[in-house]
C-alpha cells in the first residue's frame, strides 16, 4: 500500500503554477523548456517539451506565435496544456479543443479552467485508488485504470466531433452565401465603357479665311 499512498499523495499535491505566479519577463526558448516540463506531475528521464516539438506546435499553428524569440505567459499555459493533454488526445483533436474552450481568445480564463479540472481530476483519482483496502492485485488495478483512461477519452473524442458537427451547418451556410453573392456578381451586366469619339477637326477654306 505505500506505493499506493505515494502515488496518491503525488496526485492530490500536484498544483500547476497559478498565472500570476508565471514569470512576467519574456523568456527564451531554453527558459520556457526548463519551466513547462517543471510543470508536469510525473516527470520522466525524457522531457515532456523539447525544442523541436514547440517549433512543430508553432508551424502547426497550435499555440500561438512567439514575439521573435521570446515567450509570454499565454505561450507558458497553452504548452503545459498541451503537454499533458497530448498524452490523451490526438494532437489535431487537442487543437480543436483548443479552439472549442476559446483557449485563443482568452487564454489566461481558459488556463484557470484547466487548472480546476486538473485539480479534480486528480483528486478523484486519488481518492478512487486508495478506496480499496487490503491486498491489491496490481495487474486488475492497472487494468481498470487503463480503461477508465480508454473511456474517457472516447468520450472527449466523441464531444469534439458533436461540436464539430454542429458547427458544420453554420460553415455550410456561411460558404453559400459566399457563393450565391458571387454567382450574383458575375451574372450583373456589364457596362461597356466607350470612349468619346473626339471630332474631326474641320479643315476651314481659302474663301472663309
Amino acid at each position: 500500500m505505500t506505493q499506493d499512498r505515494n502515488i496518491a499523495e503525488i496526485l492530490k499535491e500536484h498544483q500547476t503554477a497559478d498565472w500570476e505566479q508565471f514569470p512576467d519577463l519574456e523568456l527564451y526558448m531554453d527558459q520556457l523548456l526548463s519551466y513547462v516540463n517543471r510543470q508536469q506531475p510525473f516527470p520522466s528521464a525524457e522531457p515532456a517539451l523539447t525544442k523541436s516539438m514547440v517549433n512543430n506546435y508553432i508551424k502547426q499553428e497550435i499555440i500561438k506565435r512567439p514575439n521573435g524569440k521570446r515567450y509570454r505567459q499565454e505561450h507558458i499555459a497553452q504548452l503545459s496544456m498541451l503537454v499533458l493533454l497530448k498524452e490523451v488526445l490526438p494532437i489535431q483533436d487537442c487543437q480543436e479543443l483548443f479552439q472549442e474552450v476559446g483557449l485563443y481568445e482568452n487564454t489566461e480564463e481558459t488556463y484557470a479552467f484547466f487548472q480546476e479540472s486538473l485539480t479534480a481530476a486528480l483528486n478523484s483519482t486519488a481518492e478512487l485508488l486508495a478506496s480499496a483496502e487490503g491486498e491489491r492485485d496490481y495487474g486488475a488495478e492497472a487494468l481498470r485504470f487503463a480503461l477508465l483512461s480508454y473511456a474517457s477519452r472516447r468520450v472527449a473524442m466523441a464531444l469534439l466531433q458533436e461540436a464539430k458537427d454542429a458547427r458544420a451547418p453554420e460553415t455550410e451556410e456561411a460558404t453559400k452565401a459566399k457563393l450565391k453573392d458571387g454567382e450574383e456578381r458575375l451574372s450583373e451586366p456589364k457596362v461597356a465603357k466607350t470612349k468619346a469619339k473626339a471630332k474631326p477637326k474641320v479643315k476651314k477654306s481659302e474663301e472663309e479665311e
